[in-house]
């Protein structure tokens, strides 16, 4: 399937579209002048015009995915609580305002904590996003880094449509949990929490990067191994092999009469008579 994509005319001109990106790069007068080898050869692969493209690319559809989704389920959510003056709907659906970060802690800590604890790793996952070389990482990095952008400006969000619901306050000052001001929308019981589609995001980002980063492990693993048997192998003196060659033993045939097979027939034999010795 993937060969006949490939051999299409629309897999070869992706294909070629892809060459042609990448042999131009940015800063490459620049990134020329470092004298590191390695360094100069991972500063040409991340300024390619291909890599910046795909990224642009990822960056634009999880981008698209992320907010949309977390924001209409968001307003959906806070529609049904006002509609109904009710914050629980069967066993799943359970409204809340988290003012706090990582599943309701730091409730009462101060705003500006707050913001900066949620804001820190949508720095790092940028910073990561920026300089990844391997493709398989942009997604899991672009669902962590947007997850935590929805929750953000959910939180900058005020919930003015709950005034007046129980439950919920607009004092700007309190602080706990169910203020409307500097809060996360909350709704999706899940084991002994409750979350938003933007927590479900930054989990799967979390789960896909942890395993794309095991994998890498156990591939540069497998083939430093191999490196090592064929340097083994390389190093292996002439002589020796062919001593070892020399010595090797080769089947040419089997015999399936096991010895001494012969001279047992040869005895079950009925002996000449004296008739015949006698002619």
């Amino acid at each position: 399937m993937i060969t006949k994509i490939k051999n299409s005319s629309l897999g070869q001109k992706i294909i070629a579209f892809n060459n042609k990106l990448d042999q131009h790069i940015l800063f490459k007068k620049a990134i020329n002048k470092i004298k590191k080898l390695a360094v100069r050869n991972y500063f040409l692969s991340i300024c390619s015009l291909k890599v910046i493209f795909w990224k642009l690319i990822n960056l634009t559809w999880i981008a698209i995915l992320v907010m949309v989704s977390g924001f209409l389920v968001r307003q959906f959510a806070i529609d049904l609580v006002v509609s109904t003056n009710q914050k629980d709907h069967g066993s799943i659906f359970s409204f809340t305002i988290n003012n706090g970060v990582a599943l309701g802690s730091l409730g009462n800590a101060d705003v500006g904590l707050v913001y900066f604890l949620q804001t820190l790793p949508i720095i790092i996952g940028s910073l990561a996003f920026l300089f990844v070389k391997d493709s398989y990482f942009y997604i899991p990095l672009l669902f962590l880094l947007f997850g935590g952008m929805g929750n953000i400006i959910d939180r900058s969000i005020p919930e003015y449509e709950l005034v007046g619901i129980k439950g919920f306050s607009d004092d700007p000052n309190q602080r706990g949990g169910n203020v409307i001001f500097h809060g996360v929308v909350d709704y999706w019981r899940f084991a002994n929490s409750v979350i938003n589609i933007f927590d479900v995001y930054i989990v799967t980002g979390i789960c896909v990067l942890i395993f794309f980063l095991i994998l890498n492990i156990v591939i540069k693993w497998n083939e430093e191994k191999k490196k090592e048997n064929k340097e083994k192998d390389e190093d292996t003196p002439e002589w020796i092999s062919k001593a070892a060659s020399s010595t090797d033993t080769e089947i040419v045939s089997v015999d399936n009469k096991p010895f001494g097979w012969d001279d047992k027939n040869k005895e079950k034999q009925p002996k000449p008579s004296n008739e015949d010795d006698e002619e």
